[in-house]
C-alpha cells in the first residue's frame, strides 16, 4: 500500500540537498576569507545554530552569515550593540573586525575568543556577575542601538504571538494531558509577563555561549548577541537552571544582587522547547518536534520539583 505523503518526510532528495547546501557554505566561507585578505588552513563549521552558519578559522577568527533576512537585520543590530558595550564589560564579547556584504550576503568576522561551555560545578558567580554588568547597560541606549521601542509593549507583544502561534501549530501536537497543562501555564505566564524592571538581556545565555577557563573557576566571554533584547532579565538566568540545577541558579541570583521572580525564571525555562517545536515544523523535521514535545513534557513536570 502506498505510504500518504507527509510534509515532515525526509527523502534522498532532501539528503542530496542538505549536500549541495554544505559544499555552497564552505565555498561561501573561503571566498569570503579572500575577499577580506584572511589566510587560512583549517575551517571548522558549526551549522548547527537556528539563525547562522558559523565558520571557525584556525581557532583565530569566527566568521558568520545569516540564514535568513530575520537574522541579517537582527545582525545589524547586533554590530551596533556590541561596538557600545564592548568598554562596558569586563569580559570579553565578539568584537567586530570586519562586516559588510558580499554578493548581497550580509556577513561578520570577529577575533575568536577561546574558552569552554559552562558546566555543571563551574563558578555560576561569577556568571552572575557577568549577566549583572550586561543588565547595567544604559537601557536608552540598548533600545536605540536595537531599535526597539517601549521594552515592555514590545516584550509582551512577543509572547503573546507566540501564545498565538503556538495554539495553533503546537497544542494539537500535544496528549490532551499536556495540552491542558500548556494552555494554563502559558495563560498564567502572560497575565504576569509585564511584572519585570527592563534591563538589556541577552536572552539566549545557554551553557554554549557562556565562556569558561578550562578550571571552571572564571568565566572568559559571552558570545552570540543576535537575540539581544530589552526585557525581563529573569530570562537570562534560564542557562544556569538547565545546565547546573536550580540550587545554582537560586545561588547566582543571590549573588546578582537585585530581585530576580524565580517563576519567571521557571516559565522561560519551560518555554524553551516551545521555539524548538515551532522551528521543527517550520524546518519540516519531525525529530526535531518530537525532541520538542518530550522536552516540553519533562520540564512542565519539572516545575513542581524547582518552584
Amino acid at each position: 500500500m502506498r505510504r500518504p505523503f507527509c510534509i515532515y518526510c525526509r527523502g534522498g532528495h532532501h539528503a542530496r540537498q542538505a549536500r549541495r547546501q554544505v559544499a555552497y557554505v564552505q565555498s561561501t566561507f573561503k571566498r569570503l576569507l579572500e575577499e577580506n585578505g584572511i589566510a587560512h588552513s583549517v575551517l571548522r563549521i558549526n551549522d548547527t545554530g537556528w539563525d547562522f552558519h558559523v565558520c571557525i578559522v584556525d581557532e583565530r577568527w569566527v566568521l558568520r552569515v545569516p540564514r535568513n533576512v530575520k537574522a541579517a537585520a537582527a545582525m545589524q543590530h547586533e554590530l551596533r550593540l556590541l561596538k557600545a558595550l564592548a568598554d562596558k564589560v569586563s569580559f570579553a564579547i565578539p568584537n567586530p573586525y570586519k562586516s559588510g556584504q558580499s554578493q548581497d550576503m550580509p556577513y561578520a568576522i570577529y577575533p575568536f575568543i577561546s574558552g569552554r561551555p559552562f558546566r555543571a560545578g563551574d563558578n555560576g558567580l561569577v556568571v552572575a556577575q557577568a549577566i549583572n554588568e550586561l543588565h547595567h547597560f544604559p537601557v536608552v541606549e540598548a533600545a536605540q542601538l536595537l531599535q526597539s521601542g517601549d521594552a515592555h509593549i514590545e516584550y509582551v507583544e512577543y509572547y503573546r504571538k507566540l501564545r498565538t502561534e503556538a495554539s495553533e501549530k503546537v497544542e494539537i501536537l500535544l496528549p490532551a494531558e499536556l495540552r491542558h497543562q500548556f494552555v494554563h501555564m502559558f495563560d498564567r505566564f502572560l497575565d504576569g509577563v509585564c511584572e519585570f524592571e527592563p534591563t538589556l538581556v541577552h536572552r539566549d545565555l545557554g551553557s554554549e555561549h557562556v565562556l569558561m577557563n578550562q578550571q571552571g573557576s572564571k568565566l572568559v566571554g559571552i558570545i552570540d548577541f543576535g537575540d539581544a533584547v530589552v526585557g525581563d532579565p529573569a530570562i537570562d538566568f534560564v542557562g544556569i537552571l538547565i545546565t547546573a540545577g536550580p540550587a545554582a541558579a537560586k545561588a547566582a541570583i543571590a549573588a546578582y544582587g537585585k530581585p530576580i521572580s524565580w517563576s519567571r525564571v521557571c516559565d522561560y525555562y519551560w518555554l524553551g522547547p516551545v521555539h524548538a517545536i515551532l522551528h521543527g515544523i517550520a524546518r519540516h523535521d519531525p525529530s526535531e518536534v518530537n525532541e520538542g514535545i518530550s522536552g516540553l513534557s519533562t520540564r512542565l513536570n519539572a516545575i513542581a520539583q524547582i518552584n
